[in-house]
């Protein structure tokens, strides 16, 4: 909100009569550079939050248990996934 702020007053100040140009474009550009630093920090956190992020999963993981629903991952079976010959119940 706060650059969107700045930059209607910068405008406004642009389109006034009286002059007041620099002031104007002191606006705009303090409203640019307050964009750029709201999506420095968006980034910055999203990269400081990984390692967070990973081991919160890995907790996760190890302190849930079973999985009682959701997709049964089967063991592959040799190199085409077909049983063998000997593999068959007789």
């Amino acid at each position: 909100m706060l650059p969107g702020l700045s930059i209607y007053r910068g405008l406004s100040l642009l389109s006034a009569p009286d002059g007041q140009t620099s002031e104007g474009l002191l606006a705009i550009v303090t409203a640019a550079a307050i964009a750029l630093a709201l999506a420095a920090g968006v980034i910055l956190g999203e990269y400081v939050a990984q390692p967070l992020k990973r081991e919160a999963r890995r907790l996760e993981s190890r302190l849930a248990g079973p999985r009682l629903v959701g997709p049964l991952r089967a063991r592959a079976r040799g190199r085409s996934g077909r049983r063998n010959a000997e593999d068959v119940p007789t």
